[in-house]
Formats: C-alpha cells, sequence, structure tokens
C-alpha cells in the first residue's frame, strides 16, 4: 500500500482519547433516547460501494492520458491500473447483488 499509520500515543494519551470518544457516545445516546430519535444501521454494502466509487475515480486518474509521464511510465502504469479498475468492477457487482438479495 502507499501508506500505512503508526499509534505514536503513549498508553496514557491513547486511554484519554478512548475515555473522551466514549463520553460523546454516551452523550450522543442520551440525545437519541431523549429526543426519541431512532438510530440507523448503515448497511456495508453501500459503505463498500462507495469506497470503491472513490477509488475507481482516483485510479481513472492514473491513466497515462491524464498525467504528465517520464518515458515508460504509461506502459508500466495503464497495464496495472487496467488490472485494479477490473477488480474494483468486479467488487461493483458483486456488492450490487449483495445489495439486491436483502
Amino acid at each position: 500500500m502507499f501508506y500505512s499509520e503508526r499509534n505514536t500515543f503513549s498508553p496514557a494519551r491513547r486511554n484519554t482519547i478512548l475515555s473522551e470518544v466514549a463520553g460523546m457516545r454516551h452523550m450522543l445516546q442520551e440525545l437519541r433516547d431523549d429526543l426519541g430519535l431512532e438510530g440507523r444501521v448503515r448497511d456495508g454494502a453501500n459503505d463498500i460501494w462507495g469506497k470503491c466509487a472513490i477509488l475507481t475515480v482516483n485510479l481513472e486518474e492514473l491513466k497515462g492520458k491524464h498525467l504528465a509521464r517520464p518515458a515508460g511510465l504509461v506502459e508500466y502504469l495503464d497495464p496495472r491500473v487496467k488490472q485494479l479498475l477490473a477488480s474494483l468492477n468486479h467488487i461493483f457487482r458483486l456488492v450490487d447483488r449483495s445489495r439486491i438479495c436483502f
């Protein structure tokens, strides 16, 4: 992958952050209950579809016709981008089927 994350928080700071988030969640639950609001469940297929859509746009921009590129880069990138896009399209089709099968 192009990046990775590293947790550099000390245990004390991490616990402070987690405690703050827990307090916020508690407050939001109180608001929901006090105001009679209904929570909602997000469908995993919709999240996957949305992330694939974003990746598709980013990958399309990596195609040679969109880049100011040094020699040989188009020949290197285009087949790989094509394969990545084919994989994303396959995931799109799989997710669409799962969205229909409720």
